[in-house]
């Protein structure tokens, strides 16, 4: 007698089990599942865009740096005719010297401001502005490339003093910036301060000009002054900046810096810098407008001794004229320069 086997259902506990078992496998399974598209988004994200090269930072800093010298030319005019007409016997000091009787220092600002713009405004902004935008555009170029490039060098070298890789950064990115920056500044400063009379004149001619008259060697008159001025100044610039970058980035846990904070960071950063290099870009002011002598020969100023004449006439008053329209200057200039290199760059960067 042959027997099969009877099925036998499960047990109740077991049949529970059973269900159990199967319903925590589908909840592990959404679970799992969730998980990879949570870290789908998250990789999405947190994207890294690309790097930007030094051809991507040229851009950046050409655009950057026109533009804010676009918009902010009138107060350079300003700026650099108070300072050339505290030099005696200056071409500017007859439309730009402010009254004896002012001891105001917004007193003077406004009495240049109110010479300056008593003519035409296009007259005004044409002396000089087409030099100084189209100088400026190789110039950011170059500083920048080049800051970069020195930074992201020695950054391995050096990984714990930030302090140290950014200062020499800036003097590298303002030597390699002061092949253009210094001719561009002895062609602005003499449209500016009307060198050559009030008739218009363009900066091609007024180089031309300096060449025939002068040499080659003239487009760079100033340079000392120039980089013993510039050299602090991108020194403090950067570093600041790159401090409250660093530490922005730091609070919110992000390496983009958004537009807002870049305007803040950045102008607070060119007025300290600005104001605190006022006296040596008086002196640059005096070297690139001083007249030839009655012997035809323009005087030879050294730093140390040009500070001192200027000491020696006007004290720290005139070492510092045009201090505030300076500083505000920088203020303004580095507040649109750096969101815009930033953006430039990022963009740049993405789609070149």
């Amino acid at each position: 007698m042959s027997y099969s086997a009877a099925h036998v259902p499960p047990s109740p506990a077991a049949a529970a089990a059973m269900s159990t078992s199967a319903s925590a496998t589908v909840v592990r399974r959404q679970i799992q599942q969730a998980a990879a598209a949570a870290a789908a988004r998250s990789a999405s994200h947190h994207h890294h865009p690309p790097q930007p090269t030094a051809l991507h930072n040229f851009i950046g800093g050409a655009t950057g740096l026109s533009f804010a010298f676009a918009v902010m030319h009138p107060l350079d005019t300003i700026k650099t005719r108070m300072q050339a007409a505290s030099a005696p016997g200056a071409a500017a000091a007859e439309s730009a010297a402010t009254p004896a009787t002012s001891s105001s220092v917004g007193a003077r600002i406004a009495a240049t401001a109110r010479s300056v713009f008593s003519r035409q405004m296009l007259q005004i902004v044409s002396r000089g502005f087409v030099a100084s935008v189209a100088g400026a555009a190789p110039q950011g170029g170059l500083r920048l490339s080049s800051y970069e490039a020195t930074k992201a060098r020695l950054a391995p070298f050096l990984p714990d003093a930030p302090t140290t890789v950014t200062t020499l950064s800036a003097l590298v990115g303002d030597l390699a910036s002061s092949l253009v920056k210094v001719p561009r500044e002895v062609i602005t400063a003499r449209l500016q301060t009307n060198y050559y009379g009030t008739a218009p004149m363009s900066g091609t001619a007024v180089a031309q000009r300096i060449v025939r008259d002068e040499g080659p060697a003239a487009l760079w008159r100033g340079f000392g002054p120039i980089v013993a001025r510039d050299a602090p100044f991108m020194v403090i610039l950067f570093v600041s900046y790159e401090t409250f970058k660093a530490r922005y980035q730091v609070h919110v846990d992000s390496d983009h810096i958004p537009t807002g904070p870049s305007v803040l960071f950045g102008g607070v950063s060119g007025a300290l810098a600005g104001f605190s290099t006022t006296p040596l870009d008086v002196l640059r002011t005096r070297v690139m407008t001083a007249k030839p002598g009655v012997d035809g020969q323009r005087p030879r100023v050294g730093i140390v001794g040009g500070l001192q004449q200027i000491y020696k006439e006007g004290g720290l008053r005139g070492l510092y004229r045009g201090s505030v329209a300076r500083g505000t200057w920088w203020l303004c200039v580095c507040s649109m320069f750096f969101p815009i290199y930033e953006a430039t760059k990022m963009t740049a960067a993405e789609y070149l």
